[in-house]
């Protein structure tokens, strides 16, 4: 239980990372409730059931899945609390000069406490029409050079943006690794962890790759796969791709 707790507050962190806002939008919920009382149950009393069910270590246990937890937080109406909140004190005045005052404030708090959401951190320019990450662009036309129809095990990174990109590729697995459509058969799953793995075992990954036909097999530079699993099971490494290497055979 108390595990659960910290994984909690670790996806609240991860999701309100200033914690400024997180106490704006508790300073408008309190308002709303003292000052706007006829609005407490269609407002107010939803929230409340709301964060009693997803912020309950119980039902957190049992019943969400921990992948997405974080999405649980869409339903918290924490843009529509605060703005509600300004707009009624900025009516609630009698003088114009007072309003644009206070909606001047409210605004300039807003953005220096908030983060563009269209920032570098968050977004890339891409260049190509699928709308995919240059080294998956790479990747795909490296592999798609030796073959039009590939069997391919790729890195986590890599797997939703490699069916995006062609969907000619055929993965050993995709967002199932993580829990998602499907379950994903158990040697496969042991193929994807080792992956993300900083030391793979790659006498796994390879001889369950050569044995299930994935003729193509994809990784970061900066874990290399050792000589002798490459001959073992007649790999061959194509040219590097961004910072991946492609493994063929």
């Amino acid at each position: 239980m108390v595990e659960s707790v910290k994984e909690m507050y670790n996806w609240i962190k991860l999701y309100y990372p200033d914690m400024v806002y997180v106490c704006i939008m508790i300073a408008a919920a309190i308002y709303l409730f003292v000052c706007k009382k006829e609005d407490r149950r269609s407002v107010i009393s939803p929230i409340i059931v709301i964060l009693i069910c997803i912020l309950n270590p119980v039902i957190y246990q049992k019943l969400l899945s921990r992948m997405v937890y974080w999405r649980m937080f869409w339903m918290i109406p924490d843009a529509i609390i605060i703005a509600y909140a300004a707009t009624d004190i900025i009516k609630r005045c009698n003088k114009v000069t007072v309003k644009m005052v206070l909606l001047a404030s409210f605004i300039s708090v807003i953005v220096i406490t908030g983060v563009c959401m269209y920032n570098r951190e968050n977004f890339e320019l891409i260049q190509n029409p699928q709308k995919v990450t240059a080294d998956t662009e790479e990747v795909c036309d490296a592999i798609l050079s030796i073959d039009k129809h590939p069997r391919c095990v790729l890195p986590y990174d890599m797997y939703s943006e490699a069916r995006q990109y062609n969907g000619d590729i055929e993965l050993m697995y995709g967002r199932n690794a993580e829990g998602y459509i499907n379950k994903l058969d158990e040697k496969y799953w042991y193929v994807f962890y080792e992956l993300f793995l900083d030391e793979p075992n790659y006498e796994y990954v390879f001889s369950t790759a050569a044995a299930d036909g994935y003729n193509f097999i994809v990784n970061t530079k900066d874990k290399p796969v050792e000589e002798e699993v490459l001959i073992k099971y007649g790999y061959l490494s194509s040219m590097p791709a961004g910072e991946y290497v492609v493994y063929y055979r």
